[in-house]
Parts: structure tokens; sequence; C-alpha cells
């Protein structure tokens, strides 16, 4: 973290706007109506009688903190004389329309003909493009450049969100499952995935390790999740709110409306993500041409200097991140720009970001083979950093969370290669004067000591498969994470062929129990766990280095949900 830190601007300049733009909550339509008048040949304002020989209208759904602007964008081209052809009536209807609402909208076929779509990301485009693509439908969609952009920033109340917000307090809350932040719902605004990017940026690893790094810090920011930042604004004057993640254009508005100083923003010194305000033009075939070229050519109107200016006036930036020139834009430094996220890893976030906030039905298995009581490599022995990893893990998951805990050799007691040492239930139940989580911490402590005997893979696999399936539950996620450094010794047992067999059949699509397993070492069986992972809809995790014990195993139980196709930088093979 060396050199890290994150550069706050105290005081935000308060803007005399044109029009002040209101922080529009998330989900409200705000439509601006209809604009657009008869015009004479020579492009001036014709007289209200005189016929069109033909129509046009031009639906624009813009997002809602940018609709303000591009009415007024949309109603000076309509004045000046180069809007439309000779003899002909240009109307142009701006709507304001959540991002997550408008893309679910154009996916379904809403828009009827024609349509300018100004999301406030590229995120919601490549997201429609991608449902578009899946639907079949007759639908396309071009995609323009950004015309205007707005850093993610971490807003708090004037003066506290320093010490909160600091690379330490990150660095604390990732080592005890504390969080510091309110974080945007990934899934419905692009201010959450962008705000989970910059945050790979700051937590210990950095991004070199995204998802070992970020992987606790995603879990416990769930239970403190906010619908948007609206969301966040509405709570900021309450003594317990948190700090949360909104956009720079949303702090200038909020303090402009208010007028006086009720937001700070901090600027990550690491980079930001920002909302890029993209052009994207959505078409039929058999669309009138008339309006798929008045489609395109207020694009260009959105990305002109003219344009610019608007934009500045209501808290803006350029598409590059920089103030606006000659016109009364936030003013602020520029910024350090983080790559954007591509299509895949904006999917990879939200799945991993549903599945750390979706309840889990988890049963951890942990080899307790003599081996197990070898050096790790980092002068501990394997058993002690595997016990110390599923202590951990449960400290980051909330009380509806359920888990319990085996361990496995061929000489465990009751004539079984395995032991339940907790079973799996609610980590908020309480038995007696202790809770499931406080038991599994416990029954993790006891590990090194039952160390003893060879591998009993096979049996134990199935007996733990069959045991998460006999008590599924169908409103949580249910899964098995299994961690050895051997292969199968126990020569009383299942071969491996009847226990692949046997977990075919039992598995069911529509109850799905994946097992994912975790071979520690070079002497790990790692053909035959790829095979017992692969036919439950599991993966496989390699570890050689034991520092990564603890977030590998982590990993592998958050990560269930985007089976197969995790790819944001986990060991997972």
């Amino acid at each position: 973290m060396s050199g890290r830190h994150i550069s706050e601007h105290k005081r935000l300049p308060r803007w005399s706007f044109a029009v002040v733009a209101v922080v529009v909550v998330a989900g409200v339509v705000s439509a601006f109506g209809v604009v657009g008048w008869p015009r004479s040949a020579g492009g001036t304002r014709a007289d209200a009688a005189t016929p069109c020989a033909h129509r046009v209208t031009l639906d624009v759904l813009a997002s809602p903190a940018i609709t303000s602007p591009v009415q007024e964008i949309a109603t000076a081209w309509l004045t000046s004389s180069s809007a439309s052809p000779e003899r002909t009536c240009v109307r142009v209807s701006v709507t304001g329309r959540d991002d997550a609402q408008a893309e679910a909208d154009l996916a379904s076929g809403a828009a009827g003909a024609t349509t300018v779509w100004v999301p406030g990301s590229t995120i919601w485009a490549q997201r429609l493009s991608s449902d578009l693509a899946r639907a079949g439908t007759a639908t396309t969609m071009k995609l323009g450049s950004s015309v205007a952009s707005s850093p993610i920033v971490f807003v708090a109340p004037p003066g506290r969100a320093g010490a909160v917000m600091s690379p330490a307090a990150l660095a604390r809350s990732v080592a005890t499952g504390g969080s510091p932040i309110s974080m945007p719902d990934p899934v419905t605004t692009a201010e959450g995935v962008l705000g989970l990017q910059m945050l790979r940026s700051l937590v210990p690893g950095g991004s070199a390790q995204p998802m070992h790094s970020l992987i606790g810090l995603m879990v416990v920011l769930g239970t403190h999740a906010i619908d948007s930042p609206q969301a966040g604004f509405s709570q900021a004057g309450k003594a317990d709110a948190k700090p949360f993640l909104a956009s720079e254009q949303a702090v200038i508005a909020t303090n402009a409306a208010a007028g006086r100083q009720v937001a700070d923003a901090l600027y990550p010194a690491s980079g930001v993500e920002s909302l890029d305000y993209p052009v994207a033009q959505l078409g039929r075939p058999g669309d009138d041409p008339l309006l798929t070229s008045t489609a395109a050519s207020f694009g260009r109107v959105l990305g002109g200097v003219t344009a610019q200016r608007v934009f500045a006036t209501y808290g803006f930036r350029d598409p590059r991140g920089n103030p606006i020139s000659g016109a009364r834009g936030p003013g602020g430094a520029p910024v350090r720009a983080l790559p954007v996220p591509t299509a895949s890893e904006t999917a990879d976030i939200r799945r991993m970001w549903s599945a750390a906030t979706e309840a889990s039905h988890t049963l951890a298995v942990i080899d307790v083979s003599g081996s197990m009581a070898e050096p790790a490599g980092n002068g501990r022995p394997k058993i002690q950093v595997a016990a110390d990893a599923a202590a951990g893990a449960v400290a980051y998951f909330p009380d509806s969370s359920a888990f319990g805990l085996w361990a496995f050799s061929s000489d465990q007691a009751k004539g079984k290669p395995w032991t339940e040492l907790a079973p799996v239930r609610a980590l908020g139940t309480r038995s007696g004067d202790a809770t499931q989580r406080q038991r599994l911490i416990a029954a993790a402590k006891q590990l090194p000591t039952l160390v003893r005997g060879s591998t009993a893979l096979y049996d134990t696999a199935l007996a733990a498969f069959e045991q998460v399936r006999n008590s599924y539950d169908p409103g949580k996620v249910n899964s098995v994470v299994l961690l050895t450094d051997g292969r199968n010794e126990y020569a009383r047992g299942l071969g491996l062929s009847r226990l692949l067999t046997r977990l075919r059949t039992l598995t069911e699509p529509a109850r799905p129990v994946p097992i994912i397993t975790v071979g520690i070492g070079d002497r790990a069986d790692i053909p035959t766990l790829r095979k017992i992972s692969a036919v439950t809809g599991g993966k496989t995790y390699v570890v050689h280095d034991p520092d990564e014990i603890r977030g590998v195993f982590l990993d592998a139980i958050v990560q269930r949900e985007c089976r197969p196709n995790c790819s944001t930088g986990s060991r997972g093979q």
C-alpha cells in the first residue's frame, strides 16, 4: 500500500446552473415532453399554419442526471437552422429513465422505432448489446462516442471522509470483516460496478490479485449495500451514515441544490473509474430513413463544443475526464483514469456480487491426513494454515448463511473416514451458550489435533455431497468446499469410476451442489480433483503458496455462483 493515498477536495465549488440538475431518485421516470415546430425552406421558424411535408419525432432516453442538459441541447438545436431538412418538422421527446430500467425496456423491444439512448455508462450499453444478441431481435444498436463524464468518488459529510476512507481503513476492513462504506448495488448501478473496480486498486494486493484481495471486502460490503447513490445522499445526515460511492456530478448538484456544502468528494490517488455517458442509436429494419438520419445528427450535436459547455454548467467533465475550459464546469483537477472494465469483467463482478451477497449453505471438508502436519513453506504446518482459513472465512458471512465443518482421513472414529465437527447450520443459530459461528471457530481450532492416517478422498467427497444434497436449501447457494494435499489412499472404499458415476447420477440441474476442490502443494491429485469438481459443476483451485490458502478458500466459497465462467483473476482451473 506504500505510495497510495486518497486526495480530498474538501470544498467542491457551488455552481450557478442555468437549470439546476436535481439529483433524481433511481427508478423515477422524468419526461420532459416534446419540443419541435414547423420550419420554412430557409431553415427559420415557419408560420404555425404551414403544413409539414414530413414529420419525425425522435425519442431520446437519457440517464436521469444528464436529462436536463440533453433537453436543453435539444431545444437549442431545434431553434437553429440545422436540425432538419427542408419542409420537415422535427420533434424531439426527451425522457429521463433509470439506466437499469431503460436497458430492460430496450432489451425487451419497447423501442418501436429509432431511439437515441444516453446511459450513464458504457457498461449499460454493453449489457444491452449482449441482451439483444441473446434475444435475437431485429433491433440493432450502434454505439457512438461518450459526450460527457463524471468520476466516481467517495462521498461523506464535510470533514468526515478522509479518516474513514484511508487505505489503512480499507486494509483493516479486509482483515476484520468490517464495512467502511455503503456500496451501491452493482447489479443495478454502474456506480457499484465501477466502485468495485476502484476498490481493487486500494485493498491489499491491488489489481495484481483482484479477487483474492477484494473478496472479503465484497462479502461485508454486501451487508451494507444501498439501492443507489441517491439513497446514500438521503441518508447522509444520519449519525450512523457511512461514506458511499457516487459521481462527482451528483455531489456538485447536491451541494448546489442545498445552497451549501453538504457533501465532500474524495478522489483515490490510485485512479478513478468514471461514468462516461455514451450515445447509442437503436433501430430496426424499415425505420424511417429521415428519423434514422435525424438520430445520427442529434448524436453528433451532443458531442459538439456547444453541448460540452451546457454539460459543464451541470457539473460534468469532458469525455476524457478533464474540466471543460471556458465554461462553468466543475473546475477540479484532472483525474487519473483506470482502465474501463470489459463486458466480461463487468459480468463477472455482477456474478461475484450476487454470490457474495446471497446466503450460503456450505459444508467445508478439510483433509487431516498425516501429510497435513508437514510444513507449508511458511514455517507453519499445512493443517494450521487450513484451520485458520476455515475459522477466518466464517467471519465474513451474515448470520443467515449456513456452514458446517468436517475433517477427513482414513483413521477417523466410528468406522467412517470423516468426522462431523459442526453440522451445517445458520451462523446466527444459537445452541446453548454459543452461536454456530462460535462453534465453527472452535471446531476449526481442533483440526490440528485430528491429524492422522491417510487420505480418504472418494468416500468423503460422496458423503459430503449427499449431506448437502439431502439438506438442500432452495433459498441459498448450496455447495461443498473440499481441501486436500494428497490423493485417495483409502483402499477399503470407493474407486474413482464408481464415485464419478454416483455423483453424476445424483446431480440435479435444478438443485445444484457443486463440489469446489482446493489442492494444496505438488502432491495433490489435481487431475482427479478436477474430475470430481467437473461432474458436479464445481471447480478446482491449485495452491502452491501457503499464504494464499485463506484467500483461495474464501474465494472458492464465494465464486460458486459464476461456475464455470469466472475469469476475474481467480486461480481456479
